[in-house]
């Protein structure tokens, strides 16, 4: 055998690819790397045997495999060589891609085709794979209940956006692709915006990356944001994905104002505990002297005693609305003993007792169809009465008048305390029935735990009413609430 068949021969039968040999049309030689590809134990099993005869009916493209397989030979044997793509059939019956090179030779007038397999099995699979992942990533994109961004890495163009997206910034999927997030206004602090594509060109990614975006109707909303570069198809885009925290940092905040509310509330407490304390102590030790008691006559006495009461009544109070405060931060409801009671009786004995000791002209009056006898636990709406009058009073100049008006609105008694007293900001307002909340926290503010407001909407809910302010800055204040004509 010449050199150059030796040579030939051998790369034939020791090469890693598949080779065979076509001749009218069979396969008549072909190397051991195509008998294991095949599965076959030895190629005697499938020689002589024509190239369709080992493949499927028909290839992925429709055509059959007897006809394509007649016309790509004719091709080879025509032009002298043909690249193409094959599926052909392993012994098992499985499917064998490969990527057939056929090349016509004519030796000593014999024409055959020297066939060379590339195996392509593997790129399908992991073309499969890949496809399949793709479309995972679709759906977990499409479906992710936080908005998801796809961008290009350089201009961060808009590729795509989740529906989570469009539902939270109103903005539609057509109408942000092809566009940046500036373009789009979404950013508030273009700052923040630029740091966070800094870090992504350096680091290629970012976690937990808080900032402040424009929605639909100019709303503002807080989020967190993480970003990825990720390949999809081998090419390079930014995936970005934003958990709305705007709740949780109202939330935080209002912790933290309830927090220190509740801190000046300790405070305040500590004060006005202090403060009928002291006086008590200081009358009793007055009283208690023996050599100072016979220097003061009857009426003096009578004064101390009474500022004693006073200032036990005091502290009876700010009892009551520590402990009533609990019993509603646990979600309680407050106990509620009703009877039928003249509601025009009572509104006029609380006022007589706040005009008698605070000097002050207050006025109850009856409007026609006003209810008279209503169902009421008396001494809980004896407290609301008592805590509007006090406030009434705190707030409004020496010499003002206060006014109690009672009506009927359909199947509700209908009370409105009215005074003209240094009134309340729309913000105060909004804030006046929070726990601790106190109008005013200055040190010429007047006493008070903050805990009155509180108490007494819960007072009037639990009776079935409703409670409403209604005032303006220096002219006064409006405050009315309802009680059921009947026990519901």
């Amino acid at each position: 055998m010449h050199k150059d068949d030796l040579a030939y021969h051998s790369f034939f039968e020791n090469s890693v690819y598949p080779m065979l040999i076509i001749e009218n049309g069979e396969f008549i030689n072909c190397n051991s790397a195509a008998v294991t590809i095949l599965g076959y134990d030895r190629k005697e099993e499938f020689l002589n045997t024509p190239p369709f005869k080992l493949s499927p009916e028909f290839q992925p493209d429709g055509y059959s495999s007897f006809d394509k397989a007649t016309e790509i030979i004719r091709l080879a044997e025509e032009k002298g060589a043909q690249l193409f793509e094959w599926e052909h059939l392993r012994k098992d019956g499985s499917i064998l891609l490969v990527e057939v090179a056929l090349t016509a030779i004519n030796t000593e007038g014999i024409k055959q085709l020297h066939t060379i397999w590339r195996d392509l099995s593997r790129r399908k699979h992991r073309d499969q794979k890949l496809r399949e992942s793709e479309e995972r990533f679709r759906e977990i994109f499409e479906i992710n209940p936080d908005p998801a961004i796809l961008t290009e890495p350089e201009a961060g163009v808009i590729i795509d956006v989740n529906k989570a997206f469009e539902t939270a910034t109103g903005i539609p999927r057509l109408e942000a692709i092809g566009y940046n997030s500036d373009e789009l206004g979404l950013w508030v602090d273009k700052g923040l915006h630029e740091f966070f594509c800094n870090q992504i060109r350096s680091h290629g990614e970012i976690n937990n990356y808080e900032a402040d975006f424009l929605v639909t109707g100019d709303q503002v909303r807080t989020g967190l944001l993480s970003a990825r570069t990720i390949r999809i198809s081998v090419a390079p885009f930014i995936l970005i994905v934003i958990r709305d925290i705007t709740t949780e940092k109202e939330a935080e905040r209002a912790l933290i104002e309830m927090n220190k509310m509740k801190s000046e509330f300790i405070s305040t407490a500590a004060h006005e505990l202090r403060t009928p304390i002291t006086g008590i102590m200081g009358y009793t030790e007055l009283l208690s002297d023996c050599e100072l008691s016979v220097s003061f006559n009857e009426e003096q006495r009578q004064d101390f005693c009474h500022e004693i009461y006073d200032n036990c009544e005091r502290l009876s109070r700010i009892v009551d609305d520590i402990l009533d405060v609990s019993r509603i931060e646990s979600g309680q409801k407050l106990p509620l003993e009703r009877e039928a009671t003249s509601i025009v009786t009572l509104l006029n004995k609380v006022a007589d007792h706040f005009a008698l000791r605070t000097k002050r002209k207050i006025t109850v009056e009856l409007k026609p169809e006003a209810p008279q006898v209503i169902m009421i636990d008396v001494h809980r709406i004896r407290q609301v009465i008592d805590n509007l009058l006090s406030n009434a009073i705190k707030y409004s100049p020496q010499g003002s008048s206060i006014a109690i008006v009672i009506s009927r609105e359909g199947q509700h008694c209908k009370v409105g305390i009215i005074d003209q007293g240094i009134g309340m900001t729309k913000d105060q307002i909004a804030r006046v029935f929070d726990k601790f909340y106190r109008v005013d926290t200055s040190d010429t503010a007047v006493s008070g735990l903050g805990l009155g407001m509180s108490i007494v909407r819960q007072i009037i809910e639990d009776h079935g009413g409703v409670i409403l302010v209604e005032s303006l800055l220096g002219e006064g204040s409006k405050v009315f609430f309802t009680l059921p004509i009947t026990d519901d």
